[in-house]
């Protein structure tokens, strides 16, 4: 672990130690030294979750924890970054697990160390606060909870045996540690049986809803389908109307198409109509303009120029002569057109080609003649038009009273129609009635083959499971029962045989349960765990722990994993003899026990120095700190 003085004011810091089998000690003069936090990074590294503080989670920056199981060695590595870890798990060289938030850390761990232990997952059923016993759900537990149990501080003395009282779990982390055959099979049996207990409440719940509902809805159903059935013979009968109806729409149809029909000629005539008078009065304007221009030139042609009218040069004689001799013109001396002139119109030769044309037309128009022999005179061109207009007025005002004949004719199927809409009134509701009529016959036959079903049905087939898990978890906890009494027996033996080493000197007898509750008899009377001091219920639990360990080795079918993690035994009111009695004991059994390991955190840093050799403890200097 390190810090950088870039990132935290202060110093820098390294802390390193190397652990071998026995008891280890963390001591200081002062409390908040770094005792509780040396004991939490281990169990974060070796758990994946994390319980410290978060002003000393911010002072990390690298934690690494080397660890054995059996001859596997392991390592778990990490950076933490804003409070969150980022590591790997190690097999020597082979990456495990990789995560990178403290969820997958804690899925990484116990993908890790649940198999390399031997350890099974604690199936435990949660219920819901303030519901009932089938409204839970059934969980697993796994190396989390068991991690918890090798930390003993003073925040987890509630209770007896690990850090979690929900579930029953104390009383199966007891019977797993102190490795009582069958255990596993009982409560898996139990947890399964509440499970399929909680299913079968839900399937009757919702059988009883169906039932209550079924017999709701008979009701319900025979009294609509006997208000529906005297509707329908209140109705009379229509089939006369609905025929006259019949023929009316058919009238309705055929009528309506011939007035589409005419108003589509209609539309087309009127275009036409409007074409052809839009043609004849173009035509009309063009000749109007055409002779307009031609009677202008006639008579502009007639004047006798005396001076030209750009300049004032006179008009001679001379120019006139040759104006008739020579066909120049008389005042600018251009050549004249020979077949302008023959129709006394005087016209440059060399006037634009639209300009001649234009000329040429005007004068045949006002001469009565057309330049084209072969085409139709201009007359007939515009009769042509006339009578085309005349014959799409005739056709219009054919079509107009051909539309309101039609329509005329609509309107009274329209009326027929109208006069026989009761009748269609009447086939509607007479053919609603018979459809809520059948709809209600088969809404009642559905439930009456609902009501007479005599096969298996899901609540059949769940309580046979059901009577099948309690009978197997009835034999389990027999055969539990049977054997755990004698292994609870030395285990509370031990308890009361530690507890006096731990100075409880009215202790006189303790009784250990399966369900890892504990009855303590001292000074005549008899009080439960949790009726103890702090002080008391402290040194019990350690016992408790010691105890386990101790009979769980000797009896050889023990899980528990070796390592136990003691926090400030001297911070329950515990006296300095009572605090050497425990170190003692704990010494002892670590000697009695190979490869366990016991790392103690306290505030009598003498007592450390007098039982433990140098590299077996670390002890902060009088004002300072373990790191």
């Amino acid at each position: 672990m390190e810090l950088t003085e870039e990132e935290v004011p202060g110093i820098s810091f390294d802390f390193a130690w190397e652990f071998e089998s026995g008891l280890y000690g963390i001591g200081s003069f002062k409390n908040f030294r770094g005792k509780s936090s040396v004991l939490e990074i281990i169990l974060w590294a070796l758990r994946g979750r994390c319980h410290l503080q978060a002003d000393i989670r911010a002072w990390l920056r690298t934690v690494q924890l080397d660890f054995g199981v059996g001859d596997e060695r392991l390592t778990v590595a990490f950076e933490v970054r804003a409070g969150v870890p980022y590591g790997e798990v190690r097999s020597g060289t082979v990456v495990l697990a990789v995560f990178k938030t403290h969820g997958e850390f804690e899925a990484s761990m116990d993908d890790v160390m649940m198999p390399r232990l031997g350890l099974t997952a604690i199936p435990a059923w949660q219920g819901v606060p303030g519901g009932e016993e089938e409204d839970g759900q059934a969980v697993n537990h796994s190396w989390v909870t068991y991690a918890g149990a090798l930390f003993i501080t003073h925040r987890s003395l509630d209770n007896l045996l690990g850090d979690t009282s929900y579930s029953g779990l104390p009383g199966r982390l007891l019977l797993m540690f102190v490795g009582v055959p069958w255990a596993s099979t009982m409560v898996e049996a139990q947890v399964s049986a509440k499970a399929i207990q909680a299913e079968l409440a839900a399937v009757r719940r919702r059988a009883s809803a169906d039932s209550h509902a079924r017999s709701r809805d008979r009701s319900t159903l025979e009294d609509d389908l006997q208000q529906a059935r005297e509707y329908l013979t209140r109705l009379p009968d229509t089939a006369d109307n609905l025929r006259e109806l019949s023929a009316a729409m058919d009238s309705v149809n055929v009528h309506a198409a011939e007035v589409a029909r005419l108003q589509r000629l209609l539309y087309e005539t009127q275009g036409a109509r409007d074409t052809a008078s839009s043609a004849l009065r173009a035509e009309e304007a063009r000749r109007l303009s055409v002779l307009e221009d031609t009677l202008a030139r006639r008579f502009f042609n007639s004047f006798e120029p005396t001076v030209c009218p750009r300049c004032t040069s006179p008009v001679t004689e001379d120019r006139r002569a040759r104006e008739h001799d020579s066909h120049m013109c008389s005042v600018c001396a251009t050549g004249l057109d020979l077949e302008a002139l023959a129709n006394d119109v005087i016209l440059a030769q060399d006037a634009p080609d639209i300009e001649r044309d234009v000329v040429h037309a005007a004068a045949s128009l006002a001469g009565g003649t057309h330049p084209d022999d072969d085409a139709e005179s201009p007359v007939d061109e515009l009769n042509a038009l006339r009578e085309a207009l005349d014959s799409a007025e005739r056709r219009l005002a054919t079509l107009s009273k051909e539309l309101r004949n039609a329509q005329e004719l609509l309107e009274d199927a329209n009326l027929r129609v109208t006069a026989a809409h009761s009748a269609d009134a009447l086939l509607g509701a007479r053919r609603r009635a018979e459809l809520d009529i059948a709809r209600l016959e088969g809404a009642l036959d559905q439930v009456a083959r609902v009501e007479g079903r005599t096969d298996d049905s899901t609540e059949q087939r769940l309580e046979r499971r059901w009577r099948i898990l309690t009978a197997a978890e009835k034999l389990a906890r027999q055969r539990v029962q049977a054997e755990q009494k004698h292994l609870l027996d030395k285990v509370g033996e031990e308890i009361l045989r530690l507890g006096h080493q731990f100075g409880i000197e009215a202790l006189e007898a303790v009784t250990l349960r399966g369900n890892a509750t504990l009855t303590v008899h001292k000074g005549g009377q008899k009080v439960a765990y949790g009726g103890c001091t702090r002080g008391e219920m402290l040194r019990l639990k350690v016992a408790t722990a010691v105890a386990l360990l101790r009979v769980g080795f000797t009896s050889g079918a023990g899980r528990h994993p070796g390592l136990l993690l003691v926090d400030s035994p001297g911070a329950e009111e515990a006296a300095s003899a009572d605090i050497d009695a425990m170190l003692h004991a704990l010494l002892n059994i670590t000697s009695d026990i190979p490869n366990l390991q016991i790392l103690v955190a306290t505030r009598s840093p003498d007592l450390l120095s007098q039982l433990l050799g140098e590299k077996r403890r670390k002890i902060a200097p009088p004002d300072g700190y373990v790191w």
